[in-house]
C-alpha cells in the first residue's frame, strides 16, 4: 500500500504539477502586479496617490464603487506571491525526492548488477571439492609442518581382493 503514496512514478508526476503550478502561479502574480501598476499609473493623472484613488469616486455616472480597490488589489498581490514563493518550495521538495527515488534506482540496479556478477563468476570457475583424507600434509609453513606428524596411508588395492 505505500508503494501507492511513494513510488517513482507518483514523484515523477508531482514534480511535473508543481513545475506546472509554478508556470501558472507567477503567471497569475505578473498579470495581478502589471494590472495593479497600470491602475496606479492611469489613477494618478487624476488623483495625488493610488490610496486616495481608491475612496474617491472615479465614474459616478457607471457607478463603479473603487473604495477598497487598493487594499484588494495590495492583499490579491501579497496572496499570489506568497502562493508561488509556496509552489517553488513544494517543487524544490519534489525534485529533492524525485533525485532520491532515482538514485535508489540506480542504486538497486548497480547492485543486481554486481550481485549477478559475483554469481556468474561463482558458477565459471567451479571450486575443486577434494575428499578428506589423513595423509600427509604439504603445507609450505614449517612451524605446521613440525607439529603435524605425517602417517604415510594405506592404500587397498580393490583388484586383488578376492
Amino acid at each position: 500500500m505505500y508503494l501507492l503514496f511513494s513510488s517513482f512514478l507518483l514523484t515523477f508526476i508531482d514534480a511535473i504539477t508543481c513545475v506546472l503550478m509554478c508556470i501558472f502561479t507567477i503567471n497569475a502574480a505578473l498579470m495581478i502586479t502589471f494590472g495593479f501598476m497600470t491602475w496606479c499609473n492611469d489613477m494618478i493623472e487624476r488623483f495625488p496617490s493610488c490610496e486616495m484613488a481608491a475612496g474617491n469616486p472615479i465614474d459616478i455616472q457607471d457607478g463603479i464603487d473603487t473604495s477598497g480597490f487598493y487594499f484588494q488589489l495590495g492583499v490579491a498581490q501579497f496572496g499570489i506571491w506568497a502562493s508561488w514563493s509556496c509552489w517553488v518550495g513544494l517543487t524544490v521538495c519534489t525534485m529533492c525526492k524525485l533525485c532520491y527515488y532515482h538514485q535508489m534506482s540506480n542504486m538497486k540496479a548497480s547492485m543486481l548488477r554486481e550481485r549477478q556478477k559475483l554469481i556468474d563468476e561463482g558458477m565459471a570457475a567451479p571450486t575443486r571439492v577434494t575428499p578428506y583424507t589423513t595423509q600427509t600434509d604439504t603445507t609450505s609453513d614449517e612451524s605446521n609442518n613440525s607439529k603435524i606428524e605425517s602417517k604415510p596411508s594405506k592404500s587397498i588395492d580393490v583388484k586383488n581382493i578376492e
